[in-house]
């Protein structure tokens, strides 16, 4: 009989590693790497039957957690620095569930801000908030001149969201870096793992095309020429379309240089209409292992 490997961990709860205390314990730690648009997500589930948890341990949100995994007998890898946003406790049988945020919840980016950006660039502005969060930009960024944007009365996580969404960008908070990266370059990554079939315990792959947008349609305005330029393209090979009445996708792409020359705009990107990657690790101790 093959030999399966068991999975490992450790959790630190503030400076304090409290791994092995909390093991006979543990019912299901989780975590989830977003590949955008929202932090990334450790849920740690304990049965709580003598009240530990309920009553003298009852976590503080805001209170840190520094988690790894991996397998017996190899390195562990680490995932990261949460903040807990969420505590929850559940009756028969006595349960508590700690929800973190990688972002955290007490950090400075997630106050409103009211602040307006001027003849700059896509990449200066990202620069920017991240000096004023104290964070490190991490990924690539395409030199996109922007006229003017204002982040009314928005978090700086809110505006960046939408500085990404709206430029073809992906955006997360790890740590102490903000990743912000063009969407053309996350497929020119190297794999980080391969799963072979045989070691994977389930498998789901799903295609649809209810709420699927028919069309991408952009527009870009050309400073120098006072005019919008407007381009709208068809994802390739789509045999079948969704009966549903036509979805607008607003994307924003400014005229670059070499584009303005040709009155076109940036290429079109329309992988996103149709997908959206989530890559969840999920452990389950002492029992086994799950990865979906």
């Amino acid at each position: 009989m093959t030999n399966v490997a068991q999975y490992d961990f450790s959790l630190f709860y503030e400076k304090t590693n409290i791994s092995a205390e909390i093991e006979p314990h543990l019912i299901e730690l989780s975590y989830t790497d977003y590949l955008e648009g929202q932090s990334d997500e450790l849920s740690v589930t304990f049965e709580d039957i003598q009240g530990k948890w309920i009553r003298q341990w009852f976590p503080t949100q805001g209170d840190k957690l520094i988690a790894a995994i991996g397998y017996k007998g190899s390195p562990l890898v680490e995932i990261g620095g949460f903040e807990i946003d969420e505590v929850e406790y559940a009756a028969r049988p006595s349960t508590i569930t700690l929800r973190a945020l990688s972002s955290g919840i007490s950090k400075n980016y997630r106050t409103l801000k009211p602040k307006a950006y001027e003849n700059t660039t896509l990449a200066q502005i990202v620069a920017q908030v991240a000096e004023r969060l104290k964070l490190k930009v991490v990924g690539t960024i395409k030199p996109i001149p922007i006229k003017r944007v204002t982040q009314y009365q928005e978090r700086d996580v809110e505006f960046l969201s939408r500085l990404a969404r709206e430029y073809h960008h992906s955006f997360k908070i790890v740590g102490n870096q903000l990743v912000f990266t063009h969407k053309d370059e996350l497929g020119k990554s190297e794999p980080v793992a391969v799963l072979d079939e045989r070691d994977v315990i389930s498998l789901r792959l799903r295609d649809r095309i209810k709420d699927t947008a028919r069309a991408v349609e952009i527009k870009g305005f050309d400073a120098n020429g006072k005019k919008v330029i407007k381009q709208r393209k068809m994802p390739k090979n789509a045999a079948k379309i969704s009966s549903n009445p036509l979805k607008q996708v607003v994307i924003r792409y400014a005229l670059l240089p070499e584009a303005r020359a040709k009155n076109k705009l940036m290429p079109v990107p329309m992988p996103h209409l149709r997908s959206k990657m989530m890559i969840s690790k999920r452990v389950i101790s002492p029992f086994g292992a799950i990865l979906n």
